[in-house]
């Protein structure tokens, strides 16, 4: 009898427990939180003082002769960047002859000087070399301002023909073209002004 009375208290208990669990219900809602990421981006854009970025042309270069010549840079991006020049790619086009000696031969690029670089008008980085030398380490030390978006700079680069150069760098031609590189910062500030990424 004990052990009826035993398990008539397990099943009505059970009965209680399922039947609690069914009737038990609460309120509840959810939301979604979602979120779209893009990333920012650097774009440089480079132009002569002729108005292009296409290449241009200086003719009848002489002994004594020297000539700046200026390019604009601009941050087209939405980022904001630092410059730095990669390289300084020189391709002689034709060698120079003397008129007098035809024996005598000369490349223009190792008597053209680049004499200083100029950014935003600001203290000129002397370098003294010929263009063949010149290289962009030659530049290291110089720490760029920074380029904030949909702003310019400016860039002066100086030439040179020295006095006393040879009859033999004549009809000679020369070819150059200086890498500028726009890096963005790994620091910036967002929108919501948190300069954490």
């Amino acid at each position: 009898m004990k052990m009826r009375i035993i398990k008539s208290l397990v099943v009505i208990t059970a009965a209680v427990v399922v039947a609690s669990g069914a009737t038990y219900a609460s309120f509840s809602a959810q939301a979604t939180a979602s979120g779209t990421f893009e990333s920012g981006y650097v774009n440089l854009s480079l132009s002569t003082g002729q108005g292009s970025s296409s290449p241009f042309t200086i003719s009848n270069i002489y002994p004594g002769w020297s000539q700046t010549v200026n390019y604009t840079v601009e941050n087209t991006g939405n980022l904001k960047g630092y410059l730095t020049f990669n390289s300084l790619n020189v391709t002689d086009n034709r060698q120079g002859t003397d008129p007098n000696n035809s024996a005598s031969h000369g490349y223009l690029s190792t008597v053209l000087m680049v004499h200083s670089i100029s950014i935003n008008n600001g203290n000129s980085i002397i370098v003294d070399q010929p263009l063949v030398n010149f290289r962009s380490a030659d530049l290291s030390s110089y720490t760029s301002p920074e380029l904030d978006p949909n702003s310019t700079q400016s860039i002066a680069i100086t030439l040179d023909l020295p006095n006393g150069t040879g009859n033999q760098f004549q009809y000679a031609s020369v070819t150059g073209s200086l890498n500028v590189t726009l890096n963005a910062y790994t620091n910036q500030t967002d929108g919501t002004n948190n300069s954490q990424y």
